[in-house]
């Protein structure tokens, strides 16, 4: 009987990508429980409920895990190269953009575009200090104003009746 040895924890998804990796380059793993972690993830218990394990033979565990901190090292050095990359320039460029991106995203969803209306000032006002317009930053004026918009309708339909009932 072989015995599996656990390389690596963290959400299904990242379990995923790291298996597949470990397959390309040969291992044998596998995932205790994989489906039935999607069907009822708090029947498994220990640990946090949408979490996952990758095992792989005892003997190949000491390689695994080699290969394992390998992929986190290259992830930091991709991370890394992202906040140079030429496009942002610096952190405070990229922080700029997820910003942006926070706020279009709010405004997707009709229920969270107040918050979006809330960030844009923010966004604005770096904008400005930085004195540069991230990718997107066309998008990221007409989501603001399509969250205002949105707000406005909001306010007009939950505020406007209880302000129009105490008056008469």
């Amino acid at each position: 009987m072989m015995k599996w040895i656990s390389v690596f924890h963290g959400p299904t998804w990242k379990v995923s990508i790291v298996q597949a990796r470990l397959q390309d380059l040969g291992f044998q793993t596998w995932v205790p429980d994989p489906t039935l972690k999607v069907i009822d993830p708090f029947i498994t218990g220990g640990g946090t409920a949408l979490d996952a394990e990758l095992q792989v033979p005892e003997d190949a565990a000491a390689a695994a895990l080699a290969e394992v901190e390998r992929f986190a090292v290259e992830r930091e050095h991709r991370a890394a190269a992202a906040h140079d990359d030429p496009v942002f320039g610096s952190q405070a460029a990229y922080d700029l953009y997820r910003l942006g991106r926070r706020i279009r995203w709010a405004t997707w969803f009709w229920a969270t575009a107040p918050v979006a209306l809330w960030l844009a000032p923010k966004y604005f006002l770096r904008v400005r200090q930085l004195g540069l317009r991230p990718p997107a930053h066309g998008y990221v004026i007409v989501a603001t104003v399509v969250a205002a918009l949105i707000t406005c309708f909001f306010v007009y339909l939950f505020a406007f009746p209880f302000v129009f009932a105490a008056f008469h």
